[in-house]
């Protein structure tokens, strides 16, 4: 859910607070050799209010992870910072075949910020770029999980039922995804993996059974962040929090 300092805030101010925190950055694909313009997020402008259970990170005044996928608008190479320019000769020939042939330039936005609509279609953009040159199944899940994420928060402006009903199944979808492609990278990817250690995976999978009601890897997961001697205090408390909850659904049983 939103932050709860933004709640009594109007849509106009909220937009206004936002636009302020971030600015137009020039980058190069290395893909098509060309510059684009991407908002981003000023890094001095941006206060961290914390986490959800789940992960998810909440920014004051700004969603940052609007703001946190790069989108070639002229060959349509998408990919996080971290991969952008990570891209060997091979995949640099799959991603121009596959998705450049055919791509249709985009003029730039006007509008002062991303919408979810257009960060949940470049997330998108990423997806289907990350298949086409044999992405790692981290990056692909941790794709899969931020929309996810960012469905779940366009949910919060949709009215229509049947839209959000819709809309919710999807969310679901590709939360699911991102569970899948979590568990089978632990087993087959070396750490950090899209940028998270071993113990903040480990509770991310655990959260994600926890939440599709696979509470025996949910359980084994949260004990192996428990034990842990080098788990932050935070992902500690989260852990044991999600614990608790874990204990209470089992008793429903």
């Amino acid at each position: 859910m939103g932050s709860e300092e933004n709640q009594e805030i109007s849509p106009e101010e909220l937009i206004k607070k936002e636009a302020e925190a971030i600015f137009a950055k020039t980058y190069h694909c290395p893909i098509c050799d060309e510059d684009f313009k991407h908002k981003t997020v000023k890094s001095n402008r941006v206060r961290r209010l914390g986490a959800d259970i789940d992960l998810r990170p909440r920014m004051k005044d700004v969603d940052i992870l609007k703001y946190q996928m790069l989108f070639c608008p002229h060959c349509g190479y998408a990919a996080m910072p971290a991969y952008f320019d990570h891209i060997s000769g091979t995949q640099r020939r799959l991603i121009t075949a596959n998705i450049s042939e055919t791509f249709e330039p985009k003029e730039e936005s006007e509008s002062p910020v991303i919408s979810y609509d257009e960060a949940i279609g470049a997330y998108l953009q990423a997806l289907k770029c990350a298949e086409v040159k044999l992405g790692k199944l981290s990056e692909k899940a941790y794709y899969n999980l931020i929309v996810h994420w960012l469905m779940e928060e366009k949910l919060l402006e949709i009215k229509n039922e049947d839209t959000k009903a819709k809309l919710a199944t999807q969310s679901e979808l590709f939360y699911r995804r991102a569970y899948d492609g979590f568990t089978k990278a632990i087993s087959e990817e070396y750490f950090p993996m899209a940028g998270m250690d071993e113990i903040t995976v480990d509770y991310l999978v655990g959260y994600m059974a926890y939440h599709f009601k696979d509470f025996e890897i949910a359980s084994k997961q949260v004990s192996t962040v428990l034990v842990n001697q080098m788990a932050p205090r935070r992902i500690k408390d989260l852990a044991l929090e999600l614990k608790e909850k874990i204990i209470e659904e089992l008793k429903k049983k």
